[in-house]
Order: structure tokens, then C-alpha cells, then sequence
């Protein structure tokens, strides 16, 4: 008796229906999600720009710095 209610064409068709189901839903969860995760490991990181000013120049001992003028005053 019990193996023909297992048998028999509405359990099949349940147990049928409920796999499909249940595969279709776990594709649409993975596709949903692949996106992030290629995207995030082809992705380059961008370096990023410094906020200060840059650093400033080195004079060279060369040049005039107007020091020996503001010294003789």
C-alpha cells in the first residue's frame, strides 16, 4: 500500500515540481550574486590622489635668497 501512494503520479509529480522549483530559485540567487565578485577581484585599485599640497621644492645653495640684503638692514 505504501509504495503505491509513493508511486503514484501526483507524489511524482510534487516531488518533480518541488526539484525544479528549488533548482530554479538556487540560479537566480547565484546570478544575482555573481556579479559582485568577478567585478571586485578584475577590478585595479585606483591609487589615491594625496589631499595635501605637494611637497615643497629644494632650493639650491646657488640662488640668491636675498639672506645677506635682511641681514645688512
Amino acid at each position: 500500500m505504501l509504495i503505491q501512494v509513493i508511486t503514484s503520479w501526483q507524489v511524482l509529480a510534487v516531488t518533480v515540481a518541488l526539484i525544479i522549483y528549488i533548482f530554479i530559485v538556487n540560479n537566480a540567487a547565484k546570478i544575482r550574486s555573481r556579479p559582485n565578485k568577478p567585478a571586485k577581484s578584475k577590478r585595479k585599485r585606483k591609487i589615491p590622489k594625496p589631499k595635501f599640497p605637494s611637497a615643497p621644492e629644494i632650493v639650491s645653495g646657488d640662488e640668491d635668497l636675498g639672506l645677506e640684503d635682511a641681514a645688512k638692514n
